[in-house]
């Protein structure tokens, strides 16, 4: 009996030290999985902070450079305002010179329909093709490099008998051998032939050689069989100026009908095409439909 009671004492003895190595196990491994969730936390934490500060940095750089873009589209539009404003201006002071001119050329025409001397003029323009006016012709002295002057070229539809819009010419020389004392003439060139009129639509050309040129009759009465493709009559403070005219060179003045009309276009835009307008030159083709028609 008494080693069996020994032998119950040993087994129990076994068995509570095993349960005690069981305990201190299981708490190890309780405790390494506490660590490793502690620095799992940590980890996510810190990664979660990073985030966050590169978050907060995009968005202030995102937010400079979208300040830094808005500066720059606004300096932009405020420069192309400036630009606008400008050329609105420029185009604007230029029209008043246009429109100025053709105020004049309906002047200067309706003038030369009045004057006596004029009247052979004034009987025949039933036969042009075209009217180029010049309402103020200077002489050497008075412009840059010779004489000369603006003015405009109006063009008779064969088909309706109307005149055409205004196109802007300029009209250059060495000398116009205007008479001693005068400043300006004022000029009318009545173009007869379309050969003429064609070689009005080039950039530049000049009067004599394959377009003829003569100085038109003047005086009560007075009668001409001139065949030239061209007849000038001018005058100086209303007196007859008898200029000669040959020699001379026609330029389009392309930046004023650009600025008349709003675009750029040609004397063929303006006269054949019948593209452009401007209802400031009505006065002065209905002056002119108004003579053609013995009014």
């Amino acid at each position: 009996m008494k080693h069996v009671a020994l032998l119950l004492s040993i087994v129990c003895l076994l068995v509570f030290v095993g349960c005690g190595q069981g305990d201190k196990s299981e708490k190890a491994t309780i405790s390494e999985s506490e660590k490793a969730t502690e620095m799992a936390k940590e980890k996510a934490e810190e990664t979660t902070e990073m985030a966050k500060e590169k978050a907060e940095e995009t968005t202030v750089m995102a937010k400079e450079k979208a300040e830094e873009t808005t500066e720059m589209a606004k300096e932009k539009a405020e420069e192309t305002t400036e630009m606008a404003k400008e050329k609105a201006e420029e185009t604007t002071v230029m029209a008043a010179e246009q429109q100025g001119l053709v105020d004049k050329a309906r002047v200067t025409f309706e003038s030369f329909m009045a004057d006596k001397n004029q009247s052979w003029l004034k009987e025949n323009l039933n036969q042009a093709k075209g009217l180029m006016i010049i309402p103020s012709l200077l002489k050497a002295g008075f412009v840059v490099g010779g004489s000369g002057g603006s003015g405009l070229l109006i063009v008779k539809d064969d088909k309706t008998g109307q005149w055409s819009q205004p196109a802007f010419y300029t009209l250059g020389s060495g000398t116009f051998g205007l008479q001693i004392g005068a400043e300006a003439a004022e000029v009318i060139m009545m173009v007869r032939t379309q050969k003429a009129v064609d070689a009005l639509f080039t950039s530049s050309f000049k009067l004599g050689g394959d377009t003829s040129i003569a100085v038109g009759p003047v005086g009560a009465g007075a009668k001409s069989n001139i065949v030239a493709d061209i007849i000038s009559f001018s005058r100086t403070k209303g007196a007859y100026a008898g200029l000669s005219l040959e020699g001379s060179v026609i330029s389009t003045k392309d930046k004023w009908n650009e600025a008349y009309y709003g675009k750029a276009v040609s004397p063929v835009d303006i006269i054949v095409k019948n593209s452009v307008s401007n209802p400031g030159s009505k006065a002065l083709t209905t002056s002119v439909d108004m003579a053609t028609a013995g009014k």
